[in-house]
């Protein structure tokens, strides 16, 4: 009975998962996410991005993918998943915070959650966007990536 009970607070001390993909997102962690193929653009983070709106309450919208070198890119769920109202939403994330290099300011349904486009979301801005972020899979702090493959 005592040995159960120690494995269920262990279990719950245990938010995260650390290895593999957050639900239906296209990226895994530790995978690489851009290029060049190194440790730098290896996914260490992936965050649900929910709704916090009204007409979407607690909706998964999209994935903020969190790499080793610190970029942050945002991508949808597959299109099975989204909503028109999820569409557009998530544009309007992607227009309000992406990344100065990034001209394009929505994401193509067809690409059908293929698509992952530099962003910076401040704290202070997800309010006014209707969303929060919630933490999903996440490579251990201190524990080394794997090697690369080709």
């Amino acid at each position: 009975m005592l040995m159960t009970f120690a494995f269920i607070l262990a279990m719950a001390d245990t938010t995260i998962d650390a290895r593999g993909a957050c639900m239906d997102s296209v990226k895994q962690v530790p995978y690489n996410l851009g290029w060049p193929l190194d440790r730098t653009t290896q996914v260490v983070r992936i965050d649900k991005i929910v709704s916090t709106s009204s007409m979407t309450p607690q909706e998964v919208l999209g994935f903020l993918y969190t790499r080793q070198d610190g970029a942050t890119l945002a991508g949808t769920r597959s299109s099975r998943y989204m909503s028109a109202v999820s569409w557009s939403v998530m544009n309007q994330v992607l227009a309000s915070t992406h990344a100065p290099s990034v001209t394009q300011t929505a994401f193509s349904q067809k690409a059908n959650g293929n698509e992952f486009l530099k962003v910076n979301i401040p704290a202070d801005a997800m309010g006014a966007l209707n969303i929060r972020l919630e933490p999903c899979v996440a490579w251990p702090q201190g524990r080394p990536l794997p090697d690369v493959g080709p």
